[in-house]
């Protein structure tokens, strides 16, 4: 039996992997992006509420929890309250796989990061290796938030399959908000075996607890 796939909330994009940090002053709230986990369409529909956003050098794209507590909240916090962190996590299976379909688009053939020709198993299979290939090296949702590390965690922790909280909460903090369908990966066969996915669930444990965390908050 195959492990279920949910297909990316958002559609066509050019191959880049760049993503945003968004701070709200007006709200109070900073918004730190995990990659894949759909976050260009939150981008999208609130980028233009944002009093500042960290989009470049590359490094801050990726800003990660424990960046952020150490070197933007100090910054941000001279001039006003303390920012509440929102953020996304996914299933880290379905999140891979989604990797995997945006990396092995026609559009990435060439990069050193392009999966063309690689099965969906061999892609998770190579994420498992101490020194994965350059298109298997993804980093773990678990790391981003900074679990074990000295620092505050994010105030709020969404899951991507409960789409709808994140949505409410949205809609409660900025009012309308229309996410608009973008950056979606293709739609080709990702199908991995049981033994595969609970492989790739043991080895990122982490994130699979703080994941599982995050869905059945309510």
């Amino acid at each position: 039996m195959a492990a279920g796939v949910a297909r990316d909330r958002l559609g066509p994009a050019r191959f880049h992997e760049g993503r945003a940090m968004l701070y709200f002053d007006k709200q109070a709230l900073v918004f730190l992006a995990v990659p894949k986990t759909g976050t260009t369409a939150v981008e999208a529909a609130l980028r233009g509420r944002a009093g500042l956003e960290a989009t470049s050098p590359p490094g801050l794209k990726h800003m990660t929890v424990p960046v952020y507590r150490r070197k933007m909240e100090p910054i941000l916090t001279r001039h006003g309250p303390r920012p509440e962190v929102f953020l996304v996590l996914r299933e880290p299976v379905d999140r891979l796989l989604s990797w995997y379909r945006y990396r092995s688009r026609d559009e990435a053939r060439g990069s050193p990061r392009s999966a063309a020709g690689v099965t969906a198993e061999e892609f998770l299979l190579e994420t498992l290796v101490p020194t994965p290939r350059p298109f298997a090296q993804i980093g773990s949702q678990d790391r981003f938030v900074g679990a074990g590390e000295d620092v505050a965690p994010p105030d709020h922790v969404f899951a991507y399959e409960a789409w709808d909280r994140f949505e409410a909460f949205l809609a409660e903090r900025f009012g309308k908000v229309e996410l608009p369908r973008r950056n979606q990966s293709p739609d080709r066969a990702a199908a991995v075996s049981d033994e595969v996915a609970a492989r790739v669930r043991a080895a990122r444990a982490g994130e699979v607890a703080l994941h599982h965390a995050a869905l059945e908050r309510v």
